[in-house]
């Protein structure tokens, strides 16, 4: 097949999604599809081979950033035009993630797409530039009195928009079965996937983990509202006091990060441009990873702290519950900070409990987000939906299984 991945996010920008297209591309193309990449670009245009991966990318004169609204429309625009221009050129489209990426493969006609439903839009353009976050519940229950009028009708709008891109979208992937259930009645065509994991440890050296007591914590996670990385930080701040000498890393970048540097920056460390490959290297050194983000669609960074046997620390969200089992393994703390959680961390390992923890944590991943099973899954759905008939074609999108 000729397969295009379209994402915002590629590199040298970082994070889940960037993740997500390059695994994408290495285990497509080892498979013997042609795969290339569209995405935008803040200086350069044209198409380029980077890393072996051919990449083609858009910019705009007036844009000097991602993070405002007017400059993603622009974008939007020109990623259009790029993927409607080459349409002919692929048998089929997928999308890594849900934002302008996926939107301007559905303004495209002519084109079969995939998109992986890997964040809430509506929740993430409503929260991106607060500091004190509507909460994603709310948000799903839109109901005026707690909202108030303007936020109530942005959600209207923003909502509007994603079934606007159900619609559109071929086949929708979601990560969770809470996604699953709420999409499904909005969308055509919908199936639940695991992410791609990359699920063997970084380095052997992790089967002797754990330690018999935490000598790294790490946070990974872009430094926005709803990632609460300073809330993960204090809690990693609060064990090193039961733990002297515990070194804390974070790992991430964001419109947060300025704030996060100037309260944090001489207590621990922080990495704002190491590659995915580079952070497994640690989460092979961390005995802790703690991850207090009050919304989330599936985490790639918690199975990767789970493959490596680092115990994962998160707070109880309903889009968890299909993978991760407090004291099975993970900890799940209600009450961040207080005395009675940093004692539930602290006793696992006093006890030994936490070597179970572990241990389940890694058959968890191998036995529900195997790489092989789930690359298979998303080539089979690629290849029928290749063969089908494109949405907005005039004829009807290809049921689903």
């Amino acid at each position: 097949m000729r397969i295009g991945i379209v994402t915002v996010s590629f590199l040298p920008r970082l994070g889940g999604a960037v993740t997500q297209t390059l695994l994408l591309h290495r285990h497509l193309r080892q498979r013997g599809h042609h795969v290339e990449v569209f995405c935008p670009d803040l200086k350069k245009e044209g198409q380029y081979t980077e890393d072996g991966i051919l990449v083609n990318r858009v910019t705009h004169p007036r844009v000097r950033g991602f993070e405002d609204h007017f400059s993603r429309l622009l974008l939007l625009a020109r990623l259009r035009q790029a993927i409607q221009r080459r349409r002919r050129n692929f048998d089929v489209f997928i999308t890594p993630e849900f934002n302008i990426g996926p939107l301007s493969l559905c303004l495209t006609r002519g084109t079969r797409k995939v998109g992986i439903y890997g964040a809430d839009l509506t929740f993430e353009t409503l929260n991106v530039k607060r500091r004190q976050i509507i909460p994603y519940p709310q948000v799903l229950d839109h109901k005026l009195k707690p909202l108030g009028l303007k936020n109530y009708l942005l959600i209207a709008l923003l909502n509007g928009l994603q079934y606007f891109m159900f619609k559109r979208l071929d086949h929708v992937i979601v990560l969770n079965r809470e996604d699953e259930r709420r999409i499904r009645r909005h969308a055509d065509d919908v199936s639940l996937i695991s992410c791609l994991v990359a699920n063997q440890p970084a380095q052997a050296a992790v089967a002797q983990k754990p330690r018999e007591r935490p000598q790294m914590a790490t946070i990974i996670g872009r430094a926005v509202s709803w990632k609460k990385i300073s809330e993960s930080i204090e809690v990693a701040l609060d064990l090193e006091q039961g733990y002297p000498g515990l070194q804390i890393h974070y790992f991430g970048a964001g419109p947060e990060m300025p704030a996060i540097e100037s309260q944090y920056g001489d207590r621990i460390g922080i990495h704002k441009q190491l590659r995915n490959t580079q952070i497994l290297e640690w989460l092979g050194q961390s005995d802790i990873t703690i991850n207090m983000s009050e919304y989330e669609t599936f985490c790639i960074a918690n199975t990767e702290a789970m493959i490596n046997r680092s115990l994962l620390v998160v707070k109880p969200l309903a889009e968890y519950r299909h993978y991760l089992h407090d004291q099975h393994n993970c900890l799940t703390l209600e009450r961040p900070g207080s005395p009675e959680s940093i004692a539930k961390v602290q006793a696992a390992f006093a006890t030994g409990r936490v070597k179970a923890i572990l241990d389940a944590a890694q058959q968890t991943v191998a036995e529900q987000m195997d790489l092989e099973k789930t690359v298979n899954q998303i080539e089979s759905l690629l290849d029928r939906i290749a063969h089908g008939s494109p949405v907005g074609s005039g004829k009807s999108a290809t049921p689903g299984p």
